[in-house]
């Protein structure tokens, strides 16, 4: 699901910051919570559900509509979030 700032504010959505007229991809679970309800309500947010190429082609030929869809490979860092490396957990290995 998509994100689009239309207000002139800096909005932050969890650790992402949007600028005025930013659009960018959120999970599910991100979008769909109190706060952000509030903000498109209050129209400086808008939701925008992007139908899958997969969808749009399936339904002009139905064989064709095969595809992967694009929205798809991008759910695991939806929002360019870096990932944090692992921690080791203090201990070190002793010989047996």
């Amino acid at each position: 699901m998509k994100l689009k700032n239309i207000s002139s504010k800096i909005v932050n959505v969890g650790s992402v910051v949007m600028m005025p007229g930013d659009e960018r991809d959120f999970f599910k679970a991100d979008v769909d919570t109190p706060a952000i309800h509030a903000l498109c309500k209050r129209e400086i947010l808008e939701l925008i559900k992007e139908r899958s190429a997969a969808a749009e082609t399936a339904e002009d030929d139905p064989e064709e509509g095969t595809e992967e869809d694009p929205v798809e490979d991008n759910k695991e860092n939806p929002a360019g979030r870096e990932k944090a490396p692992k921690k080791a957990n203090g201990r070190k290995k002793t010989a047996e």
